[in-house]
């Protein structure tokens, strides 16, 4: 039985070759959609599922609020761990993670600045399931100067990644031994690196529960622990052992508290500050999930609207089958394999496309991603449901209304399609069109206001400032380097910093002095040079700048408008501030509002302070002039070289490091784009056979028009007019749609567009436009056919 279905299935599919390419097409692309978010979906969702404890593995954040100005940070203090280990009886292991700031890393003739150094406690692989290649897991960071290394790294320096063990490597200028070698972190995990060093010789720079800077800490719970009540005992442990500092922010209204997030869901559901790294977001998945569900909707709805279009065909085949005996269900069974066999052909199309878009998919999203299709059942599993739901969604319908025919009436040639298919298809186009429509506006709208954020006012120049980094780590040269670049002809202007401008994480209590209240607000700072200010471009709005003649000037505040805001200055120059609870500054001048953060973020209030003589910071910021950037920055790398042969020379441009922070909306917008022309590219192959199929039935109809004298003009008019009904309801629907979803993620963004009716019109024309296109192609093909091909058989 099965192998009749099977044949009558083909034989039908052939002889309408037409309708079944545009099918099998639009699932296909469907399908192919189906399977790169499904594949971008498990990778989303298997982040730190490496680790064998993973469901036990919590880590432990600090939430602070200051008169409303909330911190929610992954970062816990040092001693945090200390405590828990031995008062917490639920923690079973803690470990403290510690990402160190650019270091020196030298072997032999070789050196490199390397960023992703981490120093752990002993017990990281206790919590951690990264596996060794060479090393033993329970003695590799038992050493003061040991060092772990991952396969790429040792790679990288040694050019082989076995038979290391007992090298040496200068980090930082001192000597650490290799103790093991890393495979290397997954793709998958939310935190990575190439280097391990012990943490526990190192000191700890921030004594106090509530002072934390970059280090996290991983508590491994005991089998069968309750995390609920964990929080609720860290904060009596605080209050226990950090007596003091709990009754000095009591004091000044400050709050703090403690939390703990589960490692699986750091990933997706972590917005909080000081991450390891760009966090990704669980919205973002769902919405790949809608498109991808909606485009395979689009691609199946073809299939129902063709094959109840055509329906006045098969009515005389489904007529003589059940004269002759034929049940409904075999019937149906018929049509479901119809569909089914057209889905498997799609499957085939989708997986060489799936491939052959993988690579650009990969770029766009930022991931390495793999099919997968012999060694992942989770792959394997998607292809066969995707299959099976496909064809069984596009075919269930048509099976339905097909085989309800009663043989009678079909016979005796009275069937005629009822206007209940008609409406059904009518409503199919306006849901695929409404589809197509909203992916468009969303399209635009990303754009736009990626393009808004990219060129706001900063309130600072960033264009051609190079961020020289490690700049402290000159030395004893440090000064001569800085004259140097003062001297060079293509400088502008050159300036040092403690951070990059646009990653200032030094966050203190700051207080107005002279309003008598013990209240305090955050305050964000800046350490820099004379310079800073004019080789940024950030413009002083009132009093002045600081000058190398007023030595008073070291214990003096800039201020951006937020900080006056905040502080509640009314005469903010010559204003007394109490800065981090032991410094009192005065104001000397007021700078307009910039950003040194994303515009996702409001602007904070900001303080400039000048470095002592002497103090050397760690970034040099320079201004250089634009006609020949090549060269110039190979002049400011040799005059480095010439200054410090052991220290690499590590930088970057202020714009790229600005553009930097839009990579996930670059490529989400990326994403939409790519998706929403394959939605357009299925409703349009719908539309277009669906017109050809309607000027085919109209064909005697279309003849005689043009006997009795009708026009090109009015024949694809007439054809047209229906269809583009249906597209200016789907436009109507896709309106509202489109703006609350989008109202919903702009609201993301502290500095947003304001969406524009000319944005919704342009996008529901285009489609519409796109589509008029698609239908005028059949109409005026059927419109210049020669009347008497059509009625010469009447």
């Amino acid at each position: 039985m099965l192998d009749n279905y099977f044949k009558i299935a083909l034989r039908n599919l052939w002889k309408r070759k037409f309708f079944t390419a545009i099918n099998i097409i639009g699932l296909a692309v469907g399908m192919t959609c189906c399977l790169l978010i499904s594949v971008y979906v498990l990778d989303e969702l298997s982040y730190d599922s490496i680790h064998e404890k993973a469901d036990r593995i919590y880590r432990i954040t600090t939430y602070l609020n200051i008169n409303g100005q909330e911190y929610d940070v992954a970062s816990s203090s040092e001693e945090v761990a200390e405590v828990l280990s031995t008062e917490l009886p639920e923690a079973e292991k803690l470990v403290r993670i510690d990402p160190l700031n650019a270091r020196p890393v030298k072997y032999g003739e070789q050196l490199f600045s390397e960023e992703n150094i981490l120093a752990v406690d002993s017990t990281f692989f206790d919590v951690f399931s990264f596996p060794l290649a060479e090393g033993n897991l329970a003695k590799a960071l038992q050493h003061p100067q040991s060092v772990i290394l991952t396969q790429t790294t040792a790679s990288k320096y040694f050019g082989r990644q076995s038979d290391l063990l007992g090298e040496t490597l200068l980090i930082d200028r001192q000597a650490y031994t290799i103790t093991g070698i890393a495979e290397d972190p997954p793709a998958n995990s939310h935190f990575h690196f190439d280097f391990l060093i012990p943490f526990q010789y190192q000191q700890a720079q921030y004594p106090g529960w509530v002072n934390v800077d970059e280090l996290k800490t991983y508590m491994l719970l005991t089998e069968g622990s309750d995390p609920t009540p964990i929080p609720e005992k860290l904060y009596a442990l605080f209050k226990k052992h950090d007596a003091g500092q709990y009754e000095e922010m009591t004091k000044m209204g400050v709050k703090a508290d403690f939390s703990i997030q589960p490692l699986l869901d750091i990933h997706l559901y972590s917005q909080l500050l000081n991450e390891f790294e760009p966090s990704g977001d669980v919205a973002y998945v769902y919405a790949f999930v809608a498109i991808a569900l909606f485009i395979m909707l689009l691609a199946c709805t073809n299939f129902i609207n063709l094959s109840t279009a055509r329906s006045a065909e098969r009515a005389k085949e489904v007529g003589i089958r059940k004269t002759v005996g034929s049940s409904r269900a075999a019937l149906v069974r018929q049509f479901l394999m119809e569909s089914m066999l057209m889905s498997m052909l799609a499957m085939l199309l989708a997986l060489g496309l799936a491939e052959l878009l993988r690579y650009p998919f990969n770029e766009v999203a930022g991931k390495t991603l793999e099919l997968h299709l012999l060694d992942e059942a989770q792959v394997w599993g998607i292809i066969l449901s995707i299959t099976l739901l496909s064809g069984l969604l596009a075919g269930l319908y048509p099976a339905w209304y097909l085989t309800k025919f009663e043989p009678i009436k079909v016979l005796k040639g009275n069937f005629i399609s009822g206007r209940q298919s008609q409406r059904f298809r009518n409503v199919l186009v306006v849901f695929q069109y409404s589809v197509s429509i909203v992916l468009v506006i969303c399209t635009l709208l990303v754009y736009q206001q990626l393009r808004y954020m990219q060129n706001i006012n900063l309130g600072f120049n960033k264009e051609n400032v190079l961020v020289i980094r490690n700049a402290d780590r000159l030395q004893t040269q440090y000064e001569s380097f800085f004259n140097a670049l003062r001297s060079q002809s293509f400088v502008k202007a050159v300036a040092a910093a403690t951070q990059n401008p646009l990653a200032v994480d030094n966050i203190s209590d700051a207080r107005n002095k002279e309003d008598n209240s013990d209240q305090s607000m955050m305050l964000a700072s800046q350490t820099v040079t004379y310079e800073y200010l004019q080789t940024l471009g950030i413009q002083i709005k009132e009093g002045r700048n600081f000058s190398p003649d007023m030595a008073s000037d070291t214990a003096a505040l800039i201020l951006n408008q937020a900080a006056v805001r905040a502080l509640g200055l009314e005469d903010p120059l010559n204003a007394l501030i109490d800065y981090d609870m032991d410094y009192d500054y005065h104001v000397i001048g007021i700078t307009e509002d910039f950003h040194f953060d994303s515009p996702h973020k409001s602007i904070v209030p900001f303080a400039f302070m000048l470095r002592h003589k002497e103090q050397k910071l760690s970034t040099i910021e320079v201004r250089i002039a634009s006609d020949d950037m090549a060269k110039h920055l190979a002049e400011i790398e040799n005059l480095w070289n010439s200054q410090a042969a052991d220290v690499p020379f590590t930088y970057s441009f202020l714009d790229e490091d600005y553009d930097a922070m839009f990579r996930a909306e670059q490529r989400l917008g990326k994403l939409f784009t790519g998706f929403t022309i394959l939605a357009l590219l299925v409703a349009g192959l719908g539309l277009f056979a669906l017109a050809a199929f309607m000027a085919e039935r109209r064909a005697k109809e279309i003849g005689i028009r043009k006997v009795l004298g009708a026009t090109v003009t009015q024949v694809v008019l007439l054809l047209g007019k229906d269809f583009m009904r249906l597209l200016l309801l789907a436009f109507l629907i896709a309106i509202p749609l489109g703006y609350f979803s989008m109202r919903q993620w702009l609201e993301n963004f502290e500095y947003r567009i304001e969406m524009s009716v000319a944005l919704f019109i342009m996008a529901g024309f285009g489609v519409m436009l796109i589509a008029w296109l698609t239908i005028s192609f059949q109409s005026v093909k059927a419109a210049t056919a020669n009347p008497v091909d059509s009625l010469r058989n009447e």
